[in-house]
């Protein structure tokens, strides 16, 4: 229902539905939109230098912030949506030995010296590790507002992570329909629930 009141009152066009998932940021950055929504992993589309979309000047201009709050809604107040992606793992069943001499790899390269040498690389993104001291390192602004996004909002799992793909393809899919009002909010929740019953 919420989706469909952004629809009625005109905060999201019906001509948005169209758009390929590629072309959000041109619309955005070129000023056809208000505001954007995307994962953390679209800010170095706009803030990359030197192809970036956006200049360093217009970039200091944009707030990157969470969906509000509303009823019913699961997780914390004022939580981003949040998923383990990449990163060193460790064989379970190692010698000692070799658990020990994994475990120092993988805590030197999570810690701040690697850390520090990845970002000034321009390879660390956030939150990758939220206590890194930033205030030296020449870097955009969007990619400095990123790293202190995380602090104030609390994760909680993106869909994709808990939800079957049927499931997520079916609300992807359900959001256009919405929009063009080929389908009432109740009889999609009704079709999702369906589709990510069918795969549990």
């Amino acid at each position: 229902e919420i989706v469909e009141e952004m629809y009625a009152t005109g905060l999201i066009l019906e001509s948005n539905v169209l758009l390929g998932y590629g072309d959000g940021p041109n619309v955005f950055a070129e000023d056809k939109a208000v505001f954007y929504i995307d994962g953390d992993w679209r800010v170095s589309a706009f803030s990359a230098v030197p192809d970036g979309l956006m200049t360093p000047e217009k970039q200091e201009k944009i707030t990157l912030t969470v969906l509000p709050d509303f009823a019913g809604q699961v997780g914390p107040s004022g939580s981003t949506s949040f998923v383990a992606s990449t990163g060193l793992g460790m064989k379970a069943g190692l010698s000692q030995e070799k658990a020990e001499a994994a475990w120092k790899l993988i805590s030197f390269y999570v810690g701040p010296i690697a850390a520090n040498k990845r970002l000034l690389g321009g390879s660390l993104k956030p939150p990758s590790l939220a206590n890194l001291d930033i205030s030296d390192v020449e870097m955009a602004p969007l990619d400095r507002k990123l790293f202190t996004f995380y602090a104030p909002h609390p994760p909680t799992l993106i869909l994709d992570a808990v939800i079957p793909a049927d499931g997520v393809q079916r609300i992807n899919t359900g959001l256009q329909e919405l929009a063009l009002g080929d389908i009432t909010p109740e009889k999609l929740a009704a079709q999702i629930e369906a589709a990510v019953a069918s795969v549990r």
